[in-house]
């Protein structure tokens, strides 16, 4: 017989063995700790939904502008040439379909169910990086699944919307298209689409590009790679980035450009964030039930390194493109997330499902290893275990202590739905239904950070707040309420002394932080609060209301 008939056999032999009664129990078993992460991921998002107002509440910048840019797309306007947005157009795009929502129940309620997909994405999230530790056994999926469920930064910032989640689903579709199978890459039509994946990953926000040039790497020397197949990717990679991102670049070529680039590239040079809180950030336990230093951080590296050399040390053949990718991609996101000036917080989520895969592919060498793997897998399972009660205290101790609000329903009792609204932040207008005006002369600002950032590539930061003052102005002259203003306070508001003159003679404080201008109130003294009205035009001769 020859020696490629017995080769054959024998492959024959371990596929039936592997459908034997053992190799059926074990995927049993894999299952059932999928699905054990899946709902332990599921769980912890709806309670952290289900408290201090994170369904409804004011708890977040970010996710105005990027549900309210949706919002302004269902009407018609379009970022870059209608309105300054900084990021990608991806995420705007996603969105629309629950800016839809805002049309017919309002977008209190489109908020909130922009915030139910973002948890839901999340867990989509921790699905894939399971799906694809499947193939390595229970105790892989345990860790790594388990790993990104009680992962601080992951966890927190699906708690609205933020991109971090999207642009982790993308990458994670790209990487099961291209490297599901594990021991080779898939064909190049599905290289192709999770190409497509990746660049529609770039369209959410730039940083795909970090874990794409790894695979591309990967394509390129890895075993079962090549030309064609990295011609596949990377073809897939610009359709995907393309075509959600031309249309826009053809409406508003310069303006796009100055905004989701120039402004980005050229922040204001603010005091830059430390190694220590990007680290701490970036092992995971910045918000567990202890104050975690730097030491801590090095140690949890260190620990983390140690594991997956170790799996890679007693991984039996060759090493998978999944092996290889998922260390060298959580280095690389690593690496960039460390470039930008400014750091927040949920910015180590973009790190979480590529440290989750790394060590959960490491913890399934290990057990498979055959040295100790009883013990081992005992002693990961229960490190997946505490792990995950670390991530729940954290969540419990956390959310306990923020003080989040919701102004929304005294905000929609309070503006009149026909007034001008002006906002230092969308969130608190698109919470009180009261985002886009019905008349067309008020003034559109749907990002007071993204303004200034536009505004001060190629200018002084001295004259870059001037001109920003000068805008604001403009605005305030149109507005009838502006809504979470403080005059004087280093907010998104270029304040100077005529700017908070301006508001001090023509708008009075009805609310803390609520202002309505003098002469709308009282043209409306029949309709709205009398006694309110009054007091608000005494105010103006220094008689204040008892």
């Amino acid at each position: 017989m020859s020696q490629s008939a017995v080769m054959g056999l024998e492959a024959r032999g371990e596929a039936g063995a592997s459908e034997g009664p053992m190799g059926a129990g074990r995927r049993r078993i894999t299952a059932l700790a999928l699905a054990l992460v899946v709902a332990a991921a599921a769980a912890s998002l709806g309670y952290e939904l289900s408290v201090h107002h994170f369904l409804f509440g004011n708890t977040e910048y970010d996710d105005g502008v990027y549900l309210g840019a949706a919002v302004a797309l269902v009407h018609g306007l379009l970022p870059y040439r209608d309105f300054v947005f900084v990021q990608p157009p991806g995420s705007t795009l996603l969105l629309a379909p629950t800016a839809l929502v805002g049309l017919a129940a309002g977008t209190r309620d489109a908020m909130m169910l922009a915030r139910l997909l973002t948890a839901g994405v999340e867990v989509a999230n921790v699905a894939l990086v399971g799906w694809l530790l499947r193939r390595r056994g229970a105790a892989a999926v345990l860790v790594g699944g388990g790993f990104l469920v009680a992962y601080p930064a992951s966890l927190f910032t699906a708690h609205t919307v933020l991109l971090e989640p999207y642009l982790d689903l993308f990458c994670l579709i790209g990487v099961t298209l291209a490297l599901g199978a594990e021991k080779h890459f898939g064909g190049w039509p599905r290289l192709a689409l999770a190409g497509v994946a990746f660049g529609f990953a770039g369209a959410v926000k730039v940083w795909a590009v970090a874990p794409f040039l790894v695979l591309v790497l990967v394509v390129l020397v890895a075993r079962g790679g090549g030309w064609r197949k990295l011609a596949a990717l990377v073809g897939g990679a610009a359709v995907g980035f393309a075509g959600p991102v031309l249309p826009f670049l053809i409406s508003a070529p310069a303006a796009m450009v100055r905004q989701v680039l120039i402004a980005q590239a050229v922040r204001p040079k603010t005091a830059r964030s430390g190694a220590a809180e990007r680290l701490i950030g970036l092992s995971g336990i910045d918000r567990g039930p202890f104050h975690a230093t730097m030491s801590d951080a090095v140690v949890a590296v260190l620990l983390y390194g140690a594991l997956i050399v170790l799996g890679l040390v007693l991984g039996r053949g060759r090493r998978s493109p999944l092996e290889v990718f998922a260390p060298l991609a959580a280095v690389a996101v690593a690496v960039l997330l460390f470039l930008p000036n400014e750091w927040f917080y949920h910015y180590p989520a973009f790190e979480g499902p590529f440290l989750a895969l790394s060590l959960g592919l490491a913890v399934g060498a290990i057990v498979r290893s055959g040295r100790s793997g009883a013990l081992a897998a005992g002693g990961l399972a229960l490190a997946a275990i505490g792990w995950f009660a670390i991530g729940t205290v954290h969540l419990e101790g956390t959310l306990g202590r923020l003080p989040y609000r919701d102004p929304g329903p005294s905000l929609e009792a309070l503006v009149p739905r026909q007034a001008c609204a002006v906002a230092n932040s969308s969130s608190l207008l698109l919470e009180s239904n009261r985002f886009l005006a019905s008349r067309t002369s008020c003034p559109f600002v749907l990002d007071p950070a993204g303004l200034w950032l536009t505004e001060q590539p190629g200018h002084t930061l001295a004259a870059a707040r001037r001109l920003d003052s000068g805008r604001w102005l403009a605005v305030f002259q149109r507005a009838d309420y502006l809504v979470g203003i403080r005059p004087g306070s280093a907010d998104r508001i270029a304040w100077t002394a005529g700017l908070r003159r301006y508001v001090a003679r023509d708008f009075c404080e009805v609310r803390p932080y609520l202002y309505v201008r003098r002469s709308y109130l009282t043209r409306h003294l029949a309709v709205r609060d009398g006694p309110l009205a009054m007091g608000c035009y005494l105010s103006r001769f220094g008689v204040r209301r008892a």
